[in-house]
């Protein structure tokens, strides 16, 4: 998908915002949140809003998808104590729910 300019991604952080905060819709600040991400637009609080949604719907991959996104932001941050934590929770998804857990060593290890 193409970058949004700067007017789109504004007024779709803000519709992401109100139907999160004051609609209290997960699923619809959802849907513009994924289209941030398709974008590789996502803002923090529009990871947070798709971890959340994804958690509750059960939707273990695409979970995993944006822990992993995390993880490397907090690695870029250099915050070491908290990417651990999430790479303990891709860990116990992946070796839990995903029935993968060839992949999950790594991230035990890591963490």
């Amino acid at each position: 998908n193409e970058p949004l300019s700067p007017n789109q991604l504004e007024l779709a952080t803000m519709l992401g915002s109100l139907l999160r905060e004051r609609v209290q819709d997960l699923a619809a600040a959802s849907a513009v949140y994924e289209r941030l991400d398709a974008s590789s637009q996502l803002p923090e609080d529009g990871l947070a809003t798709l971890a959340r949604h994804y958690r509750t719907s059960n939707r273990h991959e695409d979970l995993v998808r944006i822990l992993m996104v995390r993880s490397r932001a907090l690695g870029d941050a250099g915050d070491l104590e908290r990417r651990a934590e999430v790479d303990r929770r891709i860990g116990e998804l992946l070796d839990g729910p995903l029935r993968r857990p060839h992949h999950a060593a790594p991230y035990f290890l890591d963490a």
